[in-house]
């Protein structure tokens, strides 16, 4: 997996700060990475007890992010649940 600039420059603001960041780029240009890499750091720094919800608009788009997920932190692909908003609105019906 290729890291780039963008990605460390994505990396040290979304580690630092504690407000929402925004990612805006094309197809294929790191933004999945960028925004995982943090979160995968922070559960080989301790936090194993993280649990992230991932919700991809579609099922295209979810099998890409399982495979950066379990290739970024294997250790940790049981703590990423990664969902379609249908997916998440089914589980929370009562």
């Amino acid at each position: 997996m290729k890291k780039t600039i963008k990605n460390l420059q994505v990396f040290n603001v979304i580690s630092k700060e504690e407000s929402d960041v925004l990612l805006h780029a094309g197809t294929g240009k790191g933004k999945t990475l960028s925004y995982l890499l943090p979160l995968a750091n922070q559960m080989y720094e301790g936090d194993e007890g993280l649990k992230v919800a991932l919700v991809q608009p579609n099922a295209l788009l979810k099998a890409p992010v399982k495979e950066i997920v379990e290739k970024l932190a294997p250790d940790f692909k049981n703590n990423f649940k990664i969902c379609t908003p249908r997916q998440l609105f089914k589980e929370q019906e009562i």
